[in-house]
C-alpha cells in the first residue's frame, strides 16, 4: 500500500532501488556478492557516499544487506514498517509502565539473538525492560579500553510485537542513575 519507484535521477545515474517519495525514503538491496570490494567492485566507501548522496538531497537511504533479509526478515520489515509509519496496528507501551533493572548476560543474549537484527555482542551491562513480568527490551552498554575512556551502547532491542514510547530513555536514565551513585 506505499507508493514505490526505482529511480536514477535524485543520485544522477546511481540507481535507488526502492524509492518512497510520500516519506523521502530510500531502500537498497544489497547483495553480498555484488556489494563487495572484490566481485562488486565497491570501494570500501561505496554504500556511506550513497547514504550521505540521497542525505544531501533531502532523502533518507535504509541498507539491507541480503544476509540480514535472508537471516532476520521479520526484523527487516517489522523495522520497514515502523519507519514508514505502518505500524499503528501494534498495540503501544509507555516507558513509564516499564520496569528497568539490571538483567544477566543469557537473558540479554537470548532476546538479542531474537529481537536485534545483528543479534548479541559481548558488552559489560545489560539493562532489562519489563512490562507485566516479561523482559521486553534490551540496552547493552560497554565500558572503554584503553583508548576510550567512556561508555559504548552497543545494543538496544525491544519486542517488535508493541511499540515501546519512552523505554529507551527511562533505560538509559537508570543506567547514568546507577553509575553516578
Amino acid at each position: 500500500g506505499i507508493e514505490h519507484d526505482t529511480n536514477r535521477q535524485i543520485l544522477i545515474g546511481k540507481k535507488i532501488d526502492i524509492l518512497i517519495p510520500s516519506v523521502n525514503i530510500g531502500v537498497e538491496f544489497d547483495g553480498i556478492k555484488w556489494h563487495t570490494e572484490f566481485f562488486g567492485k565497491k570501494n570500501r566507501n561505496y554504500h556511506l557516499g550513497k547514504t550521505v548522496l540521497c542525505n544531501e538531497k533531502g532523502y533518507g537511504l535504509i541498507h539491507i544487506f541480503e544476509d540480514e533479509y535472508v537471516n532476520k526478515k521479520y526484523i527487516v520489515l517489522h523495522k520497514l514498517k515502523h519507519i514508514l509509519g505502518k505500524d499503528f496496528d501494534l498495540p503501544k507501551i509507555a516507558g513509564r509502565k516499564i520496569e528497568v533493572k539490571e538483567i544477566y548476560s543469557n537473558d540479554a543474549k537470548e532476546f538479542l539473538d531474537k529481537f536485534h537484527i545483528q543479534g548479541f555482542y559481548k558488552s559489560t551491562v545489560y539493562i532489562g525492560g519489563f512490562y507485566q513480568d516479561k523482559l521486553v527490551a534490551v540496552m547493552a552498554l560497554k565500558n572503554g579500553n584503553v583508548t576510550n575512556n567512556g561508555w559504548e551502547l552497543t545494543r538496544f532491542a525491544t519486542d517488535y510485537h508493541y511499540i515501546y514510547q519512552g523505554a529507551a530513555s527511562k533505560m538509559f536514565t537508570y543506567f547514568v542513575r546507577k553509575r553516578s551513585e
